[in-house]
């Protein structure tokens, strides 16, 4: 599995290992609940409703079925050689009724999305964090990604100070990340940017009902070399004294379309083509 460069965190991937040290740090009762399936057929592109409860693929699920694949590339085998080698993998089935021609519908998971309305001009916004690992990296080009799911291995907290003696008190995770690498996204040179915020017209009482249900999906397609590393590193400031290690799997695939889609119905509020 080729390597990502371990780099900087970006603004959002700090406020999303925050949000989850705050989540993991808060003790609730444990409920049962029965968990929606993930999807196992592929996205009908011109759909404009996804299902109630709409989960796409398992990111996770996904990376162990790509992994019992044999498609790491030799240093002694030619670009040419390893494409024929691994051409199967379009026409294979992977997953489900996916194959590796199929187009996939991947859903973050919930808490990186937020929303908020303005009732005097009928804007319900919505920004979705993008953006994982700024260094995510193929062969020698740069590639945007995003943090699909965002499990919490460890926390820590730790005393810390700087070089003219001010302390504080340091919240540390480690996380296990799932996560997109965007092939067809570059970061350096001419950067195609990934919209993160979305503004669709509402009235009140529709926009009441889809605030808190609000959902974003990526419609992707898989692409060589299939699966990188995913590393990201967020590094405490006396400001902001959170430091995150983030660690992982990212599945290599190119974007076409971002969707806005309500988690509980799986109405479709918009669609964006990139």
């Amino acid at each position: 599995m080729q390597k990502s460069v371990i780099g900087a965190c970006v603004f959002f991937c700090a406020i999303a290992a925050s949000s989850a040290l705050a989540a993991a740090s808060a003790t609730k009762p444990s409920i049962q609940q029965q968990t929606p399936p993930y999807s196992q057929e592929p996205l009908e592109i011109q759909s404009n409703s996804l299902g109630a409860n709409f989960k796409g693929v398992s990111c996770r699920e996904l990376v162990t079925k790509i992994k019992k694949i044999n498609i790491r590339k030799d240093e002694f085998e030619t670009s040419t050689e390893y494409a024929e080698r691994t051409e199967h993998v379009r026409s294979d089935v992977i997953l489900g009724s996916y194959t590796g021609a199929s187009i996939m519908a991947f859903v973050p998971s919930g808490g990186l999305v937020s929303t908020s309305y303005n009732a005097d001009t009928g804007i319900l916004k919505v920004t979705a964090p993008t953006v994982g690992s700024i260094t995510t990296k193929i062969n020698s080009e740069y590639i945007k990604s995003a943090v699909i799911e965002n499990d919490v291995k460890k926390i820590d907290k730790y005393e810390a100070s700087n070089a003219y003696g001010k302390k504080v008190l340091v919240e540390k995770g480690t996380f296990s990340i799932c996560a997109l690498a965007f092939k067809n996204i570059p970061t350096l040179g001419y950067s195609q940017k990934i919209p993160r915020d979305f503004s669709i017209s509402l009235p009140p009482d529709e926009a009441r009902k889809n605030k808190d249900n609000v959902g974003i999906l990526y419609v992707t397609r898989l692409e060589s070399p299939f699966l990188i590393d995913y590393t990201a590193y967020n590094k405490p400031t006396i400001d902001y004294p959170v430091e995150s290690i983030s660690t992982g799997d990212a599945i290599v695939v190119s974007l076409s379309q971002i969707w806005i889609f309500n988690r509980s119905t799986g109405d479709i509020l918009q669609k964006l083509g990139m």
